[in-house]
């Protein structure tokens, strides 16, 4: 065995020791091919808790939305929060009768997850269309 060898060992043993055992599951799951992508996501989002806090934008327009998103998704990440959700409402009392805030919404959390902040995000419903409320998974 060459020097560069037996380093990758050393290396895959003390990693394989200080890992968590949860991670690891992941990893051995991962490559026997066993879970698909999705698969691998819903199950790290099912040991999330249920929702820890919440952030209701009701009588909220625009840029004041998405700088209240921004401000709780921030403090909810340093307060070590999980899962949190952001209240949007359906819009049915809008003047055009569709929620402005689901749209703004959902943008800003792509952003926040680009950056890092958010894992995942999901409408409570299923659908953008029939939800009134996001829930939103937190690294």
């Amino acid at each position: 065995m060459t020097k560069a060898e037996v380093h990758d060992k050393d290396f895959e043993k003390l990693l394989e020791e200080f890992m968590p055992p949860d991670i690891k599951g992941v990893i051995k799951e991962k490559e026997s091919g066993e879970l698909n992508e999705e698969q691998r996501s819903q199950k790290i989002l099912s040991q999330y808790p249920a929702v820890q806090d919440e952030l209701d934008l009701h009588n909220l327009i625009g840029e004041e939305a998405k700088r209240v998103i921004r401000f709780f998704i921030e403090r909810s990440h340093r307060n070590r929060l999980k899962t949190v959700r952001i209240i949007t409402g359906k819009g049915i009392h809008s003047e055009e009768g569709r929620s402005v805030l689901r749209s703004i919404t959902e943008d800003r959390i792509a952003e926040l997850k680009k950056q890092g902040l958010v894992l995942s995000f999901k409408w409570e419903q299923g659908k953008i269309a029939k939800s009134g409320a996001m829930i939103v998974y937190l690294n």
